[in-house]
């Protein structure tokens, strides 16, 4: 091979390196996708704040701090489906898309195809469980709302792995710090999830705690006083559809279970990471403003509705 031949096979060589590197960045299952897993236009509600989401009759349909933009939607405890409407500072105005429904019958054409193309729940008994914002801690336990090297976040996480534990699953839990806890805690946080799914667990849950009131968590389960759970669907994801099929399914079972446990489901603005699988979620579990106890408490129910699924 001549001198000339020579640079051009390393030149051809070097592109197709180069493409080949372009694709891996632009895959929705590189960590290092484009996919915006936060829009950072998006803003959550500051320490103490939160919005509040009324119907027309001025109704309180959602209080949360996790943030919220016109066109997000809420399914609440009762299977009502609004979607919202008008949003002026921390104060929005929501319409119903659908009134109240069984949960059975809420299941769209599409989520219904995502469900039949996923794997069948029982197959795959490990589950992956992370922390975005892993400084989140609980104020009348901790006696602060933020801890840096690891808030009560991590307990509650492990909570509802010791719950799947006893229940004979697999579960892979990082303690991995994504601090700060800003917009840019979703790209960290994407290489943790990243990781996990290299494993294949059949669901992967975020575990994270709301700002909201402590009236908008608090219920009772069984008698025992706990949190609740919301469960939060990124709407700006090629896996949106096979993603709120699973939370309904979790919401089906749950209200079966332990009714009140889930508070509701929220289908909000950005991916949150959960382009990278089809079973990906957010759970808000309990507020800073309630005992980290409580939502340990909701994490074992929780717990208990993922296993009764398998």
């Amino acid at each position: 091979m001549n001198l000339r031949n020579l640079w051009m096979f390393f030149a051809v060589l070097i592109v197709i390196v180069g493409i080949s590197y372009l694709m891996i960045l632009r895959s929705p299952d590189s960590p290092d996708s484009k996919m915006v897993p936060h829009d950072s236009r998006l803003t959550e509600a500051d320490s103490g704040s939160y919005y509040e989401l009324r119907d027309i009759q001025g109704n309180i349909i959602l209080q949360t701090s996790f943030p919220v933009s016109i066109g997000d939607e809420y399914i609440d405890q009762d299977n009502t489906h609004y979607r919202i409407s008008s949003l002026k500072a921390w104060d929005g105005i929501v319409e119903i898309v659908n009134e109240k429904t069984d949960s059975r019958k809420a299941f769209l054409k599409q989520e219904i195809k995502a469900v039949q193309a996923q794997a069948p729940l029982g197959a795959n008994r490990r589950i992956a469980i992370y922390h975005t914002h892993s400084d989140e801690s609980y104020l009348p336990s901790a006696g602060t709302e933020s801890e840096r090297e690891g808030g009560g976040i991590f307990r509650v996480g492990y909570a509802l792995s010791s719950s799947l534990v006893q229940a004979g699953f697999v579960v892979d839990q990082s303690f991995a710090l994504h601090d700060p806890h800003d917009i840019n805690a979703y790209y960290r946080s994407r290489r943790t999830l990243f990781k996990l799914l290299q494993d294949n667990p059949a669901a992967a849950f975020d575990v994270h705690r709301d700002a909201a009131p402590a009236e908008a968590y608090f219920t009772h389960i069984t008698g025992v006083e706990s949190a609740r759970v919301m469960i939060v669907v990124g709407r700006q994801n090629p896996n949106m559809s096979a993603n709120l099929a699973f939370a309904k399914q979790i919401k089906e079972k749950a209200d079966q279970i332990y009714p009140g446990l889930i508070r509701g489901i929220f289908m909000g603005r950005g991916s949150y990471n959960q382009d990278l699988s089809p079973r990906a979620l957010l759970l808000e579990i309990g507020t800073q403003r309630l005992s980290e106890q409580l939502a340990q408490n909701a994490a074992h129910c929780f717990g208990d509705v993922i296993a009764a699924m398998f």
